[in-house]
């Protein structure tokens, strides 16, 4: 039975800390913007003073921080065909294809709405279940989680309909890759081939920003279509007219936002997956329900899909960590150590002891995806000039923030060698 007391002081208690959960969507927003400076990066790097500050407020903050990111990181998957971050693939399928015909705007105003009311809807569904949540989330185990695994590159291959052998290809490709670093029984290094910065295995930031990011600049200067350039009106933004349209198509197609966000709220719960297997499945439920030939060329259905499943995955990633102390990513193992560092005592008992920390974290997310709403809103003018940006200036900028961005992601250089040689795999 749902205890309405409990949600009610914490949804009173996160209000108090608005200014907080403000502060951090705009933080996450900009870090998502960036490729390959995710939430992770940012709250890394605001570490020092998290632990240092009220358990509660950091709590807030960090999850505010997530919810930015997440939603930042379409913005360059829309722009420019270079997701931001990792759960914003699927979303470069139709995003950029919306923004060659001119409705760039569109795509963002879609990406932002649909992030914020599957946030917002996944959120309340568990403030209300997270009892009942947090028991499925224990029935999980290996099996079923193997299940899942193979489910997503059945996926894989599903979507590359032009030629599924090679998607199923491409997903075995990357099951064996996965499997380099240390076995998870015995902890022995696996095909490590010496390299010390594989013991952790490889590094999945900057093998994206590789495949994505860096095999875009490349395609970009040596000219995938001479003619691509072109494409892109000079002016994709005239009023709000075209957001407004956006967030009214969001509601209208009521049935896929709320489908997408309970896969990705389920999928969200479970151990190892994430934004971009969430919002891969939800694309691809988008595909049998709203069947058109545009998918993959700038179809609305299906950035709404990929969106709000990216961001409706975040409260599920929360329920593993306060039930299990089991991080989902490496964004929640950064918020799994600033509850160490508070002392308060993880597992179970966190949700019998300090019932409130939970529900005050989650209620925040009420208030930090209506603040996402409205901040990408205001914003989407600004995000758009991106496309008036001519290619000569464009691609060295993208290059060294993806560079940048390979690079903050361990700290170390070979990061760029995992990125300049997923790259060249790509290609």
């Amino acid at each position: 039975m749902p205890d309405f007391g409990l949600i009610a002081d914490s949804l009173y208690s996160s209000s108090l800390l608005i200014g907080w959960i403000v502060l951090g969507v705009t933080i996450g927003f900009v870090a998502g913007t960036v490729p390959g400076f995710s939430s992770s990066n940012a709250l890394v790097i605001m570490l020092p003073i998290l632990v240092f500050m009220d358990v509660t407020t950091a709590l807030v903050l960090m999850t505010s921080v997530y919810c930015g990111a997440e939603m930042g990181g379409s913005v360059p998957a829309i722009l420019v065909n270079i997701p931001g971050t990792p759960g914003a693939v699927a979303t470069c399928f139709d995003g950029y294809g919306m923004a060659t015909e001119g409705k760039a705007a569109l795509a963002l105003s879609i990406s932002a709405a649909s992030s914020a009311f599957g946030g917002l809807l996944t959120t309340l569904l568990t403030l209300v279940a997270l009892p009942f949540l947090a028991y499925v989330a224990l029935q999980f185990a290996t099996v079923q989680n193997l299940i899942v695994v193979l489910f997503g590159i059945v996926l894989i291959a599903h979507l590359a309909a032009d030629n599924p052998l090679k998607g199923l290809a491409a997903g075995m490709a990357g099951l064996l890759f996965g499997t380099v670093g240390p076995d998870l029984v015995y902890g022995h290094p696996r095909a490590t081939m010496g390299l010390l910065e594989l013991y952790g295995g490889v590094p999945v930031v900057p093998a994206l920003i590789g495949l994505f990011a860096i095999t875009e600049v490349l395609w970009m200067i040596g000219g995938r279509d001479n003619n691509e350039e072109a494409k892109i009106p000079s002016q994709v933004f005239v009023s709000y007219r075209s957001a407004i349209d956006g967030f009214i198509f969001t509601l209208r197609n009521w049935g896929n936002l709320v489908r997408s966000s309970l896969i990705g709220l389920l999928i969200g719960m479970l151990p190892g997956a994430g934004g971009n297997v969430a919002s891969l499945v939800a694309y691809q439920q988008a595909t049998i329900f709203n069947r058109s030939d545009k998918y993959g060329k700038g179809e609305p259905h299906g950035v709404l899909a990929a969106e709000c499943a990216n961001n409706a995955q975040i409260a599920g990633a929360l329920i593993p960590l306060f039930t299990l102390a089991l991080p989902h990513s490496a964004t929640v193992l950064v918020i799994l150590t600033v509850l160490q560092a508070h002392g308060l005592l993880l597992g179970p008992q966190l949700m019998v002891q300090h019932p409130e920390v939970p529900f005050t974290i989650i209620s925040s997310m009420v208030f930090a995806n209506v603040a996402l709403g409205a901040i990408s809103f205001l914003l989407i003018p600004l995000c758009t000039r991106v496309t008036r940006v001519p290619r000569r200036f464009l691609a060295p900028a993208v290059m060294t923030l993806s560079l940048l961005g390979a690079y903050a992601a361990g700290q170390t250089a070979f990061g760029i060698y995992v990125a300049v040689s997923s790259a060249s795999w790509a290609i």
